[in-house]
């Protein structure tokens, strides 16, 4: 989770590594601030997928553009429960969706 921000405090059970942690790469309170590829490029740690608790597709587009923009450029759709999300996974390594 990419906004965990619970992973910085001691007595949380998750942690992250200082090379992969995501509070250097991007805004855990700001969706349209999430620079997703430089996260990649500078941890060398893929993103396999995203989940967007609470967020239909059509509430990321209307009111989070820029994000949904970013993850529709490097990532696939996947449908699930509209109760739960929006969820997106890396697209394989020839750049198409997995199946």
């Amino acid at each position: 989770m990419l906004n965990n921000w619970n992973a910085h405090y001691p007595g949380f059970p998750i942690h992250f590594r200082y090379d992969a942690d995501p509070c250097r790469f991007v805004n855990p309170a700001d969706l349209d601030d999430m620079d997703l590829a430089t996260y990649e490029a500078e941890t060398g740690h893929a993103i396999d997928a995203i989940l967007v608790l609470a967020a239909t597709p059509s509430h990321l587009e209307r009111d989070h553009g820029a994000l949904f923009a970013t993850l529709n450029r490097l990532y696939c759709p996947r449908a699930i429960p509209a109760v739960i999300g929006t969820l997106f996974v890396h697209h394989a390594a020839d750049g198409r969706c997995p199946p």
